[in-house]
């Protein structure tokens, strides 16, 4: 009895691969012969006690020996075997049942099976007559798909992981529904970052339509086909991949300069926030009839974020009073000129005016560039202008 979803067109497997030792490989898994017979089996009869053939694959249970499974891109299989990590769907966090296609003896189909990796693959049952077929250059045997080989206190032994999709060029290799699902997926991450794919839109891993389209609109655009009835659309080949290297290359060139014009601006901001506690630490004690160098610099303070219109004096007097509760009013620290701190230099006061002194010099450091970069003044008009109402008008007409 099969499950019922089985003989659904739009079922799906996950399905890794996996292969039959030899002796004297120039590569193991497990870093001798005898773990690797223990891992994979020795490849002479499976669990169905047939002797091996091609496209003999294992499967859960619920799959009787001699069920014929389509898979899209590697033909009819055929159940002979089980294993303890063979669940169905909603075993071992599986979201459809496992199975496990076997790929023949030694290192090249060792290869093939590590380059196969873990793929979730369109499938169905099919009619037990069915003959089984597979091409097996279908799925590529590549050098770099072997793990690595190291030492451990002097006895050679072979890594676990497979060489890391980082140290591939992804640049270099032509990609399409059968290739490794690595590197499908750093070819995905690309094409988000570069706005071609939408992160929610398409199966990670997968080679799938939405991939497919993404590139075909990278193809479009850059003039490599004019529609998407061309033999190659939506191919990821040698004319797509040094587009895609020319546009990632230039996205990369921005990013590096707003990381550093970012970096930059933490240091601007950084000066401008410890010059703006120095100014108001020397501001401490003003109040209401002092007349000193402070109530000088108050003035010019106030001068420059335009709240006082009038001659520095010196004098802590009626205008300068008023000037400091309009700010007040205007930055909602007090509601109007009756409340109980209003005109007095109290600390709600002294920490508005701290960020306002601060937003102020920032803006003159960045002015004082005199650099034309539109992503510096982007940053300057986010974080400074947009909302900060004591930047002159005359200013932002100025910075943008």
């Amino acid at each position: 009895m099969f499950p019922s979803y089985a003989m659904d067109e739009e079922s799906y497997f996950i399905v890794t691969a996996y292969y039959s030792p030899l002796p004297n490989q120039q590569y193991y898994i497990t870093g001798n012969y005898e773990d690797e017979v223990i891992l994979n089996g020795q490849g002479i009869a499976w669990a169905s006690w047939k002797w091996v053939f091609s496209w003999m694959l294992a499967a859960p249970k619920s799959y009787s020996f001699g069920t014929k499974i389509y898979l899209e891109w590697l033909g009819i299989w055929s159940v002979e075997d089980r294993g303890g990590a063979i669940v169905p769907a909603g075993q071992r966090w599986y979201s459809h049942d496992r199975i496990d296609v076997w790929m023949w003896f030694g290192d090249e189909w060792l290869r093939r099976a590590m380059y196969w990796g873990k793929r979730k693959v369109k499938g169905n049952i099919v009619s037990n007559i069915s003959a089984t077929n597979l091409d097996y250059n279908t799925v590529p045997a590549p050098t770099w798909a072997v793990p690595k080989v190291t030492k451990i206190y002097g006895k050679t032994v072979t890594a676990l992981q497979a060489i890391a999709p980082e140290e591939i060029d992804i640049f270099s290799v032509s990609l399409w529904k059968w290739s490794d699902t690595k590197l499908v997926s750093k070819l995905q991450e690309i094409l988000e970052v570069l706005w071609y794919l939408d992160k929610d839109s398409y199966a990670l891993w997968e080679y799938d339509t939405a991939t497919i389209d993404s590139i075909y609109n990278l193809q479009i655009e850059t003039q490599i086909l004019n529609t998407h009835t061309d033999a190659w659309a939506g191919s990821y080949g040698p004319k797509t991949r040094k587009e895609l290297q020319n546009i990632y290359e230039t996205y990369r060139e921005e990013e590096e300069k707003k990381e550093a014009y970012i970096e930059n601006y933490k240091k601007l901001q950084g000066e401008a926030k410890a010059q703006s506690e120095t100014i108001i630490e020397s501001l401490w004690n003003i109040s209401y009839g002092d007349i000193s160098t402070q109530v000088r610099e108050f003035q010019k303070i106030m001068s420059q974020l335009w709240y006082f219109d009038y001659k520095d004096t010196a004098i802590f007097w009626v205008k300068t009073q008023n000037s400091l509760i309009h700010y007040q009013t205007q930055n909602n620290i007090i509601s109007d000129s009756d409340a109980q701190w209003a005109g007095i230099f109290w600390p709600q006061t002294r920490i508005q005016l701290e960020q306002d002194i601060a937003s102020m010099l920032l803006l003159e450091k960045i002015l004082q560039l005199e650099s034309e970069d539109l992503y510096l003044r982007y940053i300057l008009w986010e974080e400074v202008v947009e909302n900060n109402d004591s930047v002159s008008v005359e200013e932002k007409i100025q910075l943008i």
